[in-house]
């Protein structure tokens, strides 16, 4: 009889254990699915993202045969990192939530590239932000590393006539 007994506690143990895993796997099934849909909802924002940064990249690149730059080029690690917080410039531009066209043609969209560069950068205006980056680009293709004063003060020369 204690014989019968043991394997019929043994049974109930098993059984428990069974019930338990049930539950569990359950549960693991529910935290799974729920994982798996997230995983897809921001997958698809990163191809969203990653494919607006490939356009802005396509664009950009089209501006070297214009330009003999990119914007890849004029906002550099170096020049990034010395007027906002990045140093990466899709990075940057992802972040600021700037359409490629919008960036191609800044001007035309004034209150977005203003926030970008009161928001982002050491500058008042997207304007001189860019400027800034030309200038520096142009400056370190001659091997200047350091924009002289008369650059930025303008000089006191005076021609005659």
């Amino acid at each position: 009889m204690d014989e019968f007994r043991d394997k019929i506690d043994r049974l109930n143990e098993a059984n428990h254990e069974y019930e338990l895993s049930i539950r569990n796997l359950k549960r693991a099934m529910k935290r799974k699915d729920k994982a798996e849909k997230a995983v897809l909802e921001l997958q698809k924002e990163v191809d969203g993202v990653q494919n607006k940064l490939d356009i802005v990249e396509n664009a950009l690149d089209g501006m070297r045969d214009v330009q003999g730059y990119t914007i890849a080029d004029l906002f550099n690690p170096d020049f990034l990192g010395k007027h906002t917080d990045y140093t990466d410039c899709d990075e940057f531009f992802g972040d600021s939530g700037i359409t490629p066209e919008q960036l191609l043609h800044y001007q035309k969209y004034p209150k977005i590239a203003s926030k970008i560069a009161k928001d982002m950068t050491d500058f008042d205006n997207f304007d001189d932000f860019v400027k800034e980056a030309v200038l520096e680009y142009n400056l370190k293709n001659h091997g200047i590393n350091e924009i002289p004063d008369f650059v930025r003060k303008g000089t006191d020369l005076k021609f005659k006539k």
